[in-house]
């Protein structure tokens, strides 16, 4: 339909080949606050055989507060998510907002 018709369809991390938004609610003042992450340079290797190929760790802060949002996400050797941990807020869906 419009211009952002197909903004409304997207998930919390919905992956565009090298790039995905993820979507986050402060739990101070409910704020949600976007992020855009490139995997092709923001995912840090592990150089471990154990665990996660890549991780990634991001402080966000919104508009409304000062608070610090934490996530912490690993990535296996396609640069799929396999675990999330998120501090100060939690992850929402775009159906959620």
């Amino acid at each position: 339909m419009g211009l952002f018709s197909k903004r409304l369809d997207k998930k919390k991390a919905h992956p565009r080949g090298d790039s995905m938004d993820i979507y986050v609610r402060c739990d101070r003042c409910g704020e949600v606050i976007k992020t855009h992450i490139i995997k092709g340079s923001e995912l840090v290797p592990t150089y471990s055989e154990e665990g996660p190929a890549y991780t990634l760790r991001k402080e966000l802060i919104g508009y409304k507060c000062p608070n610090r949002v934490h996530l912490s996400i690993d990535f296996d050797t396609a640069k799929r998510i396999t675990s999330q941990e998120i501090t100060g807020g939690t992850f929402q869906e775009m159906t959620e907002l």
